[in-house]
């Protein structure tokens, strides 16, 4: 990693140019690797059965958000779908990766991550681990998509709890009906 912002600007922060290693070794630690062309660029390579692709995790800060703002990782891909994606951010999470997303999708009303931010991919009800079980999909066009209005689904409950969790809570708000 070199000190140094996308502009070739020097970090001077000792505490942002730590948290950037830090990242950048948990990064390491998954599977990313650091880019020879573009210091501070991490891509891991996507070669499942179903996809192949690229995921990016940039720590080096943007036009808007620049490295000494937030060292976060900016997260972005190329020929992936985006539930593969929306599971390697979750993933990036889960490992102290402490992942962005582009201001989009974080702060724009209808981006996926504006109610939620990045779900954690573990039921909100018992813990289990839902990452493979939940149809990612259904965030991809935000919170307003015509996949949710047609099946009628609340959202947050589809992408938060686990099946169990799901009909117990249609049970509750079925009997809550019928008492009223």
């Amino acid at each position: 990693m070199k000190r140094q912002n996308k502009d070739g600007r020097p970090i001077h922060s000792d505490k942002i140019w730590k948290r950037m290693l830090w990242i950048g070794d948990n990064l390491e630690k998954i599977g990313y690797r650091e880019s020879k062309n573009s210091p501070n660029l991490f891509y891991k390579q996507i070669n499942d059965k179903e996809e192949r692709g690229v995921i990016f995790a940039d720590i080096r800060g943007t036009d808007i958000i620049p490295i000494w703002a937030d060292a976060s990782p900016i997260t972005y891909h190329k020929d992936l779908s985006f539930k593969r994606y929306i599971k390697e951010v979750i993933l990036l999470t889960r490992n102290k990766c402490f992942p962005r997303t582009t201001f989009y999708q974080d702060s724009e009303p209808d981006g996926w991550a504006f109610s939620i931010g990045i779900p954690e991919g573990y039921c909100k009800g018992c813990g289990k681990d839902i990452i493979h079980e939940v149809d990612w999909d259904i965030l991809e066009d935000g919170i307003y998509n015509e996949k949710i209005k047609k099946i009628g689904i609340e959202w947050i409950v589809e992408v938060c709890f686990c099946q169990d969790c799901k009909m117990q809570e249609n049970l509750v708000k079925t009997f809550i009906k019928e008492e009223n």
